[in-house]
């Protein structure tokens, strides 16, 4: 069974997505957890041990993506071009469409039936119909998602430490800022006409 981890970073500035076997993903979160005692690598006290375990989690043989979403920009964009409508529906077409984008480009294509999700994704994979989802707390597969996101944060701002660019080049990074604007601007659209 295909199942997919999820975890965002700063603001869902950034998303990991992580997709593999569900057996062969719990056992690399767990042999991740027993050699680091975390997953999210802000919860490691030294900078060195950071790059450590996202190096550790990008060799995962797994599909590792990255999307660029910047939500927080979007989400100012669209409130600006539809000053009427309330920000609660307004990140509710922000949640549709990036979870349309998710879904039809690095979900669908690899059989996910499953989504294990942090809580700060929790608003975007609500609009999952398609497969069964778990919103994690704290230690759970989403886990595995977080060192991928961080470790694409770190290279798009240009940090010395970070993982090699080998490993990094594992990572499928796509910016789909402008795309998940595009999409919600046709949602936000469609619901202002109804109304």
């Amino acid at each position: 069974m295909s199942a997919a981890a999820l975890d965002a970073s700063m603001d869902l500035r950034f998303l990991g997505v992580v997709v593999g076997s569900k057996k062969y993903l719990a056992k690399a979160a767990q042999r991740l957890r027993e050699r680091f005692g975390v997953l999210h690598v802000r919860e490691l006290p030294w900078p060195s041990l950071r790059v450590l375990l996202a190096e550790e989690a990008l060799r995962v043989d797994a599909h590792l993506a990255c999307l660029i979403v910047d939500a927080k920009s979007a989400l100012a964009r669209l409130s600006e071009a539809f000053p009427r409508s309330s920000r609660r529906v307004l990140r509710e077409c922000l949640a549709e469409a990036l979870w349309s984008i998710l879904w039809n480009r690095h979900l669908s294509p690899l059989g996910v039936v499953e989504i294990h999700a942090c809580r700060d994704v929790a608003w975007i994979v609500r609009h999952a119909r398609e497969v069964r989802v778990v919103v994690c707390t704290k230690g759970c597969l989403s886990g595995l998602a977080d060192p991928v996101a961080w470790s694409v944060q770190r290279a798009e701002r240009g940090a010395k430490r970070r993982p090699s660019r080998e490993l990094l080049g594992r990572v499928r990074v796509e910016n789909v800022s402008r795309d998940v604007f595009v999409l919600a601007k046709a949602l936000a659209r469609r619901r202002s006409s109804r109304a």
